[in-house]
């Protein structure tokens, strides 16, 4: 039996009988394989196998020595099954039969093939693998060691590709699936090998950015676009730059398009979150509690039963207490490390700051940051705090995360932040024993006392290095000794006996006792005495500007920091203070973390703020720091929104230090110090910096209501509307007001922001502040036409027109234009409506302002759509959907959507209607648009309904209204009762179909939404109709044509008139029906909606 041949050209040409290398060294031998393998089973001719030979030049004999080339191959291939030779011979050339398996480019084209089927079914595990298994062939660059210029410039540049593309495509598969974090290192190896890829560097950037390291994928950005402008004078293409967009919106989590991918939604819960920080240097000792925390964690069954009463597993929750300094972040961070691989979901980290400086942090706030670090954008965390531990626990619920929950102050903070699924983990590390979790929640207590005097000469020996702690075993013991065995205090003197490399370690214990023998006094009233020992001794060994940037720390409001701030409060810049900084860290007063942030233990927070109170700088160093914080947030917020709506104040004072030089660095800066600048705010209120707290609200509006992080702006107005009120500063109070309406507005709570406008309109007026007025009078007039209250919305949209004229602002005067049209519409004066959209228009395009553009064109397709002009609403809306993802705006991109998806149903495309209503549900859920969710809802209930699916249509629009009511959307409530009147009576429920068409009218009547009574008389006809109520139908009826015709709205009108008819036919017989049906029909074919069908067999019948 002959044992068949298996071929690879993905890396070294090698060829094999069975697990038998066949040699094959001749370079010419390999050229002609190779060509003949890339031909398989078809005749290669003889100028091709030339060409590949010897390039462009032959020799003369080239054919003869072709045949002389092609018989030594055949000796060495030997023959096949059939005793043939497995080179044949052919009329112009050679053919080499194979099988598919036995040639790895085949195998790697029918893999990408089955890929590529299963990409079109959605089977994306199954292209996963299927790609990995197809990338797994290769073994190096294709025909490697083929020496054939004509082969490595055609075939072998082509396979290269082809990997590249499956690469790609890989990446961006798993980025669908969530892998995120685990395709992190593979990526930045490819972009690196393969550098002018763009579609690798925007699947790195999409990857970090999801895995909770957004600075990095920032500075990624960076690094590609310094490569093209280098390498080829150009930025980077639409791939990169698109993601880059994403990121700086706060749009980069799941659910948006890959990075060169096709459009997929998808769910937050793919994010993958690593967000421990680094495991501890040196661990040594505490095995028991290492022990019972790591079977606690990894127990098949957790090793608990579920709360008293019930059964099954319950989440394990190990509860680290123990006196300051003790190492209880230090012993959960070890455990976490050792323990998650046992979490593949990922790993959440919280500093609650319990016992800092700062305030304990706020278990929503805590919150927002676990929800954004799994994947969710900012815009779609619930304000809420019950909402937010809910969808928090709802993300959770089926996944194997780990939950470290650092410095906790008590159970009510740690509570809402406990995972609700048996497949997490919570580790809580406090100072207080936290008795009420333990009691009701099940938390298992583990106590950490000091360490042992062998786990303390352990940890010195570890830290100072065998030969000098061995040199001196009875010093290292009493060093132990005199730090009273608290890991801290062990750290900070193995720094200091560190830093003095020629000074034994005993005469370090003589100057550590001559202060006094402070470690017998630790008690419970003094738990510090021997970690302040061990300071004072870190703290004299400074150098002056060391010592006194150190004392300073203490004046930083948040729980971390980067160097520029620490510069500022030495004022010098940022390189001036990085020496200062290392010295801190070198003595082990500060903790460096990850992307240049640094931290400072709480007791030597304390510490610090002790030796700051003898400091005469310190004063002008916290004014400093306020400057620094408000000017850069002012200067970051700029380069992200370049025109900031709203009232605008004097800047304050500069600080000398450099701000952000683009959009990436502002973004990552405002994201990194977001807890800073909230802590500012309010420790400037507590410290009558009151100009501060309004300022910086002020300068962080343009970022709060673009990026979300609703609760931490309601925070920093909380402290801004108080600060205000307390310097007597109305125009400040005013501009919070307009803050506060604006983040209730983006939350969809839009009774609380018309009382926030209301109020700042109503200073504004008083203390003649124009520009104030005009962005509540905007602002009001959105928020009523949201409540369905367009005639109010008009009245003030129409003043704030009046100023933006008279203050010459063309875009604010054109997106006035458009909200007013919207409302002329729904108050059933198209005419009116149409004029103002085509103002809007014009003045849009001639400013060339995108996002206006954008606004204008939906108005003017939504004033086609009503008057039945399907083709031009199709092409506005198209129009606005392109520019709106040209622009990266979701939120335009989410309006689009829906209105073409209602368009094309009434043009009777109901798969592409269906496909955007479904585009547009995934957008506006993962934008946290709920209003756009509702309007959604509806329309992908209308195909529905229009494709004969009730039950699913019913189901969708009872979704659609029961949003709509929660959020006081009175135009979507509207809209989905006048659809329910068509869907129940689809149904065969006309009564009930009449209980929602009452509803409707009553709802119109409140809200002044006058335009919809025409769909609604229309639907209540022919219920009654229905039911046999033929007078009442008449009477609606009519009414439905007359106001159809009166407003111009055609589609509606030939409805009207078919309703019409039958109402004409149960009266007086089918003649009395035509004339209506055929003006019907003369419309319906005009605009050549599906209705024309049914109406056109109705008619010839």
């Amino acid at each position: 039996m002959v044992t068949e041949l298996r071929y690879r050209l993905l890396g070294h040409m090698e060829v094999f009988r069975g697990t038998t290398p066949v040699p094959l060294t001749a370079g010419k031998l390999r050229v002609l394989l190779a060509t003949l393998l890339l031909g398989a089973n078809r005749t290669v001719p003889f100028d091709t196998l030339v060409d590949r030979l010897w390039g462009e030049n032959p020799p003369p004999s080239a054919r003869n020595t072709v045949h002389v080339y092609t018989m030594r191959l055949r000796r060495v291939l030997g023959e096949g099954p059939d005793g043939a030779p497995l080179v044949r011979t052919r009329p112009n050339g050679y053919a080499l039969e194979i099988t598919p398996r036995q040639l790895d480019v085949t195998a790697f084209h029918e893999l990408l093939e089955r890929a590529r089927a299963a990409h079109t079914t959605g089977a994306a595990v199954e292209e996963s693998a299927l790609l990995s298994e197809a990338l797994a062939l290769w073994q190096g660059p294709a025909l490697l060691d083929v020496p054939s210029e004509s082969l490595q410039r055609g075939a072998a540049t082509r396979l290269t590709d082809e990997r590249l593309h499956a690469l790609e495509r890989r990446a961006e598969v798993e980025l669908r699936l969530g892998r995120h974090a685990e395709i992190v290192g593979e990526l930045d190896a490819l972009t690196r090998e393969h550098p002018l890829r763009e579609r690798l560097w925007a699947a790195l950037m999409l990857a970090l950015t999801r895995s909770g390291r957004t600075g990095e994928a920032l500075a990624a950005y960076r690094r590609v676009r310094g490569l093209f402008r280098d390498e080829m004078g150009i930025d980077p293409g639409e791939h990169v730059d698109r993601v880059h967009q994403l990121i700086l919106t706060g749009n980069a989590a799941p659910g948006r398009a890959e990075a060169g991918g096709p459009r997929a939604q998808r769910g937050p819960w793919e994010v993958t979150p690593c967000q421990l920080p680094p495991a501890p240097r040196c661990f040594v000792g505490r095995t028991g509690p290492v022990r019972t925390l790591t079977r606690l964690l990894t127990s098949p069954a957790h090793g608990r039963r579920g709360s008293p009463g019930g059964a099954g597993e319950a989440m394990p929750v190990g509860i680290v207490t123990g006196q300051p300094g003790v190492g209880k972040t230090t012993l959960a961070l070890h455990v976490a490390h050792a323990v998650r691989a046992r979490f593949p979901d990922g790993q959440l980290y919280v500093n609650l700051q319990g016992h800092c400086r700062a305030a304990p942090l706020a278990p929503a706030v805590a919150l927002g940051r676990c929800l954004r670090a799994l994947g969710l954008p900012a815009h779609q965390v619930p304000a809420d705090e019950e909402e937010r531990a809910g969808l928090y626990r709802s993300l959770l619920a089926d996944r194997r995360v780990l939950v470290l929950l650092d410095d906790a102050a008590e159970p009510r903070q740690v509570r809402p932040l406990l995972p609700g699924g048996p497949g997490c983990a919570v580790i809580v590390t406090s100072r207080d024993d936290l008795r009420g979790l333990a009691a009701i929640e099940g938390g298992h207590r583990i106590r950490l006392t000091t360490m042992t005097d062998e786990e303390s000469v352990a940890l010195l020996t570890g830290l100072l290095g065998p030969a000098r702690a061995d040199a001196e075993p009875g010093a290292v013991r009493a060093l132990a000794a005199e730090c009273a065995w608290l890991p801290l205090a062990l750290r900070i003197a193995a720094a200091n006996v560190d830093a003095l490399p020629r000074t034994p370690v005993a005469r370090y214990v003589d100057v550590l006792r001559s202060r006094g023998r402070l470690a017998q006094l630790v008690s419970p009233g003094d738990e510090g005495a021997a970690v302040r020992a061990a300071f004072d001794l870190s703290y004299r060994r400074l150098s002056e500007p060391a010592a006194t940037l150190f004392a300073r720390l203490s004046l930083l409001p948040g729980p971390d920091f980067a160097g520029p701030a620490a510069g500022v409060l030495m004022d010098r810049s940022p390189a001036g203070a990085a020496p200062l900084l290392d010295t801190l860290v070198s003595a082990n007063l500060v903790s460096a973390g990850g992307g240049g942030r640094y931290r400072v233990h709480d007791l030597l927070g304390e510490y610090a703020a002790a030796r700051a109170e003898g400091d005469a700088g310190a004063p002008a160093a916290r004014a400093r720091l306020f400057d620094f914080y408000l000017t850069t947030a002012r200067a970051a917020t700029a380069l992200l929104h370049p025109r900031p709506r709203g009232p605008s104040h004097p800047p304050a004072p500069g600080t000398g230090c450099p701000g952000p030089r683009d959009e990436a660095e502002a973004l990552d800066w405002l994201d990194g110090e977001l807890p800073s600048l909230v802590a500012s705010a309010r420790r400037a209120l507590d410290l009558g910096r009151l100009d501060h707290a309004w300022r910086l609200a002020d300068a962080l509006r343009g970022y709060f209501t673009s990026r979300g992080h609703g609760a931490e702006g309601l925070a920093v107005c909380d402290a801004a509307l108080v600060a205000a009120r307390r310097a007597g500063n109305e125009r400040a109070e005013a501009s919070v007001l307009g803050l506060l309406g604006d983040i209730h507005f983006l939350l969809s709570g839009y009774e609380e922001a018309d009382r926030c406008h209301s109020r700042s309109l109503a200073i504004s007026r008083r203390t003649g502040d124009v520009s104030g007025q005009a962005g509540s009078l905007f602002s009001l007039g959105l928020a009523n036409v949201h409540l369905g209250r367009p005639g109010h919305s008009i009245r003030y949209q129409e003043e704030a027109l009046s100023l933006a004229r008279r203050a010459g602002d063309v875009d604010a005067q054109a997106l006035t234009l458009h909200h007013i049209g919207v409302a002329e519409l729904l108050s059933a004066r198209p005419g009116l409506g149409l004029r103002r959209q085509e103002q809007a228009l014009a003045l849009s395009r001639r400013t060339g302002n995108g996002a206006t553009l954008c606004q204008a064109l939906s108005g003017t397709g939504i004033v086609a759509w009503f008057q039945g002009d399907l083709a031009a609403a199709l092409a506005a809306f198209s129009e606005c959907l392109e520019l709106a993802r040209r622009l990266g705006n979701p939120h335009l991109e989410n309006n689009a959507l829906s209105h073409l998806s209602g368009t094309r149903c009434d043009a009777g495309d109901y798969e592409q209607a269906a496909t955007d209503a479904g585009q547009a549900i995934s957008l506006s859920r993962w934008t946290g648009e709920r209003v756009h969710e509702a309007a959604a809802l509806e329309a992908l209930a209308t195909v529905r309904r229009c494709t004969g699916d009730t039950t699913a249509a019913l189901t969708d629009y009872h979704r659609a209204l029961s949003l709509a009511r929660e959020l006081h959307f009175g135009y979507g409530e509207v809209r989905v009762l006048t659809s329910l009147i068509e869907a129940y009576r689809a149904d065969g429920r006309p009564a009930r179909a009449l209980h929602y068409g009452r509803q409707a009218l009553g709802r119109i009547r409140a809200t002044g939404l006058l335009l919809s009574r025409t769909r609604a008389f229309a639907g209540i006809a022919h219920a009654h109709l229905d039911l046999g109520d033929r007078p009442r139908a008449v009477r609606y009826a009519g009414r439905a044509l007359e106001l159809a015709r009166r407003h111009g709205q055609r589609l509606v009108m030939a409805r009207s008139l078919y309703v019409y008819g039958l109402t004409q036919q149960a009266l007086h017989g089918p003649e009395a029906a035509l004339p209506h049906w055929r003006a019907a029909l003369a419309v319906f074919e005009e605009l050549g909606v599906p209705e024309r069908r049914r109406l056109g067999e109705l008619v010839a019948a």
